[in-house]
């Protein structure tokens, strides 16, 4: 065994390190994609005792391959063997310009994941000390920060679930001795020997010369990660210091921003667009935001877009958003029949709360409601006595960000306008004291809008 090589991967092994990450057994669901890693885990585990009658296994089925089914029939023979009990879950992968086919596969693997994991549940991936190498290469040559150069945790959040990745310890070739020792069989996924991808490229032309000049590779890599890790958390809470300065989280005050140095800037905002999950910008468009948007006029309105996100300047504040996240469709609202309207993702729901003092009179509307978005002209009157005026004045007097008034929810009795989300009741739904059945509406969930 090399000098400062881990030991030989074992149960026991996988044990002990999972006694150090989480301090007992608890509930465990393995993203099992029935590959070599997630197949030496899985069998690993289901072999412990104390793990296995918490075990679970959940299956991705990405559709992207002609082999997917036969991927599926495998996962769930080896777990009917192990005694395990598997989910599989289909998902459809659609492609976006500018964002890779892996890029997408991951995005919606998560969050099938995240549907699936129980609130009580840690989720185990097979990333291992191999993969580990793999991503700080690959970082490096992206011109990644010390966030990425840090490389894989073995603890992390995400999407609100707790990631555990036990495996980084031990290399790939530690884990095919494990599968070999005890005759296991895998699926192996053709898109892996594909060389145009950077991963692989790497992983069959690069690593292997790497591997065989320093023989520990791995465990050099770990002890790097790890102090690299340490300056990342040292960055995330100077910028957390200088959020609490800047902005709420949903916005960021210009005004302060620019009292920082130009490092801490950069900083802060990197930290700002990882809290709205948005990928990175790379370093020509970070530059840009912390620059170019400050120094717009006032009422310019300028925005920022990358592959993995958007910034939006709105008088002195900035404004980060998903890219195509705010994808409004009208829906038709059987208000009687359900008291809330999913609005789609990003946007919330709509309910209607009952009360001997809402503003809505019931009476007036019909069954069911359309909920649309505004397409131009829309006119009301918000008050009674008043006179009708253009939405679109009214959304500005109110400060309505620019880039969400097409996505305010609009209640619709045919084509007559009720109300403008939460905001505004028009004048002829106004509830009266003769009115017995009175509700107001509710956005729950919505997004910034002023």
């Amino acid at each position: 065994m090399p000098k400062g090589a881990a030991p030989e991967f074992t149960a026991a092994a996988l044990a002990a390190q999972l006694q150090t990450l989480l301090g007992s057994a608890l509930p465990c669901c393995i993203a099992l994609s029935g590959g070599l890693d997630s197949t030496v885990l899985l069998h690993a585990l289901a072999s412990l005792p104390a793990w296995r009658k918490r075990l679970r296994a959940v299956h991705v089925h990405h559709g992207l391959h002609h082999e997917a089914d036969d991927w599926v029939h495998h996962c769930r023979r080896l777990c009917r063997d192990l005694g395990v009990g598997l989910v599989v879950r289909r998902v459809a992968v659609t492609l976006a310009a500018g964002v890779s086919v892996e890029a997408e596969a991951r995005r919606a693997r998560y969050q099938a994941l995240k549907r699936c994991v129980r609130k009580d549940e840690v989720l185990l991936t097979a990333h291992h000390g191999t993969d580990n190498v793999e991503t700080m290469l690959l970082m490096l040559v992206r011109g990644a920060g010390v966030a990425g150069l840090g490389g894989i945790a073995a603890l992390s959040e995400r999407d609100g679930m707790s990631l555990v990745r036990p495996l980084l310890p031990w290399s790939r070739r530690q884990l095919l001795g494990y599968a070999e020792r005890h005759a296991l069989t895998w699926v192996d996924d053709p898109s892996n020997l594909d060389l145009r991808l950077e991963r692989n490229y790497l992983r069959h032309k690069l690593l292997p010369a790497f591997c065989e000049r320093w023989p520990d590779l791995e465990q050099r890599a770990a002890h790097g990660a790890a102090l690299l890790r340490e300056a990342a958390q040292l960055n995330a809470q100077l910028a957390a210091a200088d959020l609490a300065w800047c902005g709420d989280g949903e916005q960021l005050a210009l005004d302060a921003l620019g009292r920082l140095p130009l490092v801490r800037q950069r900083n802060l905002v990197r930290y700002w667009l990882q809290l709205h999950s948005l990928s990175p910008p790379d370093r020509n468009s970070l530059h840009r935001i912390v620059s170019e948007l400050p120094r717009a006029r006032i009422d310019a309105q300028p925005w920022l877009r990358w592959p993995g996100g958007e910034v939006r300047r709105f008088g002195n504040r900035l404004f980060a958003l998903q890219p195509g996240a705010l994808s409004p469709a009208t829906r038709t609202w059987d208000w009687a029949r359900s008291s809330q309207c999913e609005l789609g993702p990003g946007l919330g729901r709509l309910r209607l709360d009952r009360s001997a003092h809402g503003k809505l009179a019931l009476g007036r509307l019909d069954r069911p409601i359309t909920v649309r978005y505004r397409q131009g002209g829309e006119r009301m009157r918000p008050e009674p006595g008043s006179a009708h005026r253009d939405l679109k004045d009214l959304l500005r007097e109110s400060g309505v960000l620019p880039w969400m008034r097409g996505a305010i929810p609009l209640l619709y009795c045919g084509d007559i306008l009720v109300a403008v989300g939460d905001l505004w009741v028009d004048a002829a739904f106004h509830a009266t004291r003769r009115h017995q059945k009175r509700a107001n509406v509710k956005w729950l969930g919505r997004p910034t809008i002023i």
